[in-house]
């Protein structure tokens, strides 16, 4: 059972990892999650209608992704940890290793066509 800041029981609660800076967004493709900044993701709905286009001068923010067309089963994804990787179902098959960078946004540079992690 789950408790309110003023006491007493909740009747549906998330169950996620406990975080002390956790916050609630919901996406612009609809999907809610708990996010941490020391954390990362803490839940998600995974109900989010996934996009497939990164127009030029877009940006990717951690926790953000794109997804095929074939029931989003391919992901390019800007991880909370910096990294930008593509996934295939729940394996990650490629890597551009910008988590050591901490990146914090990939961008479709507009001038030269082009991605780059920032």
């Amino acid at each position: 059972m789950y408790e309110d800041e003023g006491g007493g029981g909740a009747r549906w609660g998330t169950n996620n990892a406990p975080s002390d800076d956790g916050q609630l967004i919901i996406t612009d493709n609809g999907e809610a999650m708990i996010i941490s900044a020391t954390v990362g993701k803490l839940w998600t709905t995974g109900a989010g209608l996934c996009s497939r286009v990164l127009v030029a001068g877009g940006r990717l923010y951690r926790g953000q992704y794109l997804c095929s067309s074939n029931d989003g089963m391919f992901r390019l994804e800007m991880g909370y940890d910096g990294d930008l990787y593509v996934r295939y179902q729940n394996f990650k098959i490629w890597s551009a290793g910008t988590d050591v960078l901490d990146g914090d946004y990939a961008v479709m540079r507009s001038s030269v066509g082009a991605l780059a992690v920032k």
